[in-house]
């Protein structure tokens, strides 16, 4: 069975921690809550994102109005 990958979230958060483990700290608990609200924004980004790449920044709607695609004023807002 194939290992999971990681997420850009848990990538980020896991570089945060080694950069803070190479100066011999540690996350407290109120540290390690806003590393998982952080994990919690990028990985939600990423999905956007890939949303994004694969239907365009642009939607054209059933009556023929362009506008900007949702997932970009979403993205936009994070």
């Amino acid at each position: 069975m194939a290992a999971k990958r990681k997420t850009a979230g848990e990538l980020a958060v896991a570089q945060i921690i080694e950069q803070m483990s190479e100066i011999g700290v540690e996350p407290d608990a109120k540290e390690a809550a806003l590393l998982s609200l952080a994990r919690e924004v990028i990985d939600h980004i990423a999905v956007l994102q890939g949303i994004i790449e694969s239907e365009g920044r642009m939607q054209v709607t059933r009556t023929g109005v362009t506008r900007v695609h949702p997932a970009l004023v979403e993205h936009r807002q994070q």
